[in-house]
């Protein structure tokens, strides 16, 4: 049973070793990336030219300059840009018009903010375009 044992113990070194070769071997062999995560986001059509790149050639996408461009694409996800409005839906809701065209809203609104009640805190930001938003009379 012994010699069994030793075997087993032989084995596993060498298994042992094997991994660490392998490691080793594609950590030396990585290459830096060429742009970083910072470069990328100060050069938005450099970054669109090479996430494009790194989508069709699947060797490319690989590589470490591929990760810091979608890295930096996901940093500028619902980043306002110069093509994209701030809030829209904020901008539709301090338009004291919007009030005036939907009176039950406003009602709603305005008792949120009178009585400021539980949940009534999502409201508070819109008090004084509701108050302004008179309701127009006649159809």
């Amino acid at each position: 049973m012994r010699r069994w044992e030793a075997l087993l113990l032989v084995v596993t070194a060498v298994a042992i070793a094997i991994g660490i070769a392998a490691i080793s071997t594609a950590a030396l062999g990585a290459e830096p990336a060429p742009h970083s995560i910072p470069w990328f986001e100060a050069r938005p059509g450099e970054l669109q030219r090479w996430l494009r790149a790194c989508q069709d050639d699947h060797r490319l996408a690989r590589r470490a300059v591929c990760d810091n461009a979608q890295a930096a694409a996901a940093r500028r996800m619902g980043r306002p840009g110069p093509h994209r409005r701030r809030d829209p839906v904020g901008d539709m809701l301090n338009d004291p018009s919007f009030w005036a065209d939907n009176p039950y809203a406003r009602e709603q609104t305005l008792r949120a903010c009178r009585e400021r009640g539980p949940g009534s805190a999502m409201y508070l930001a819109y008090c004084g375009p509701a108050m302004r938003g008179t309701p127009r009379r006649g159809g």
